[in-house]
């Protein structure tokens, strides 16, 4: 049997029948590792494509006096880990969009165009005090006017807008938590 080194070789000539070969004998090892490696299946397949990817794009970089394997190891670690940093910046985006797009909705009365309802201010109500909870409320489902929140809680305008923009920070602090 041919030694992967040797396989590897030939395939840097441009012997494609050697990387079948070589990808019979060592796909086998990289999907196991992968596997053991990352419990989601459909990350299991990104990576392992990327990972022969990288091979072919990085093939004339290996020298053939070195063993194949941990240069391949090599490889599939660095693909786990862009993988998972694709992963952990898609998941910062998507959080990010979405308490932008609350902290839009916080900032702006409520409208046909973009409705912030009761059930969005009650999920945080134990978190915030009565007086924020009730501003809140009234400038964003009521869209009553600072005024008239203030005249409401019988405080001044300067207090009814102190209350809804800390109430909104808390939120914001909660949101970023999770």
């Amino acid at each position: 049997m041919e030694s992967l080194e040797s396989l590897m070789a030939k395939y840097k000539m441009g012997d494609y029948q050697a990387f079948n070969s070589l990808y019979e004998r060592v796909s086998p090892i990289l999907y196991g590792y992968l596997r053991k490696q990352i419990s989601d299946q459909n990350a299991v397949d990104d990576i392992f494509q990327a990972i022969f990817t990288k091979l072919h794009s990085a093939k004339n970089q290996y020298n053939s006096s070195y063993p194949l394997m941990p240069w391949l190891f090599t490889i599939c670690r660095t693909s786990i880990a862009d993988y998972m940093r694709q992963e952990s910046k898609a998941r910062e985006i998507k959080k990010s969009t979405f308490n932008d797009s609350l902290a839009l909705e916080l900032t702006e009365p409520a409208t046909e165009k973009s409705p912030i309802s009761q059930g969005i201010i009650s999920q945080f109500e134990r978190s915030l005090s009565t007086d924020q909870f009730q501003a809140v409320q009234m400038r964003y489902v009521r869209e009553l006017s600072f005024a008239q929140i203030a005249s409401e809680l019988n405080t001044s305008e300067a207090n009814a807008r102190k209350l809804v923009s800390r109430a909104i920070n808390k939120i914001k602090k909660r949101l970023a938590k999770s």
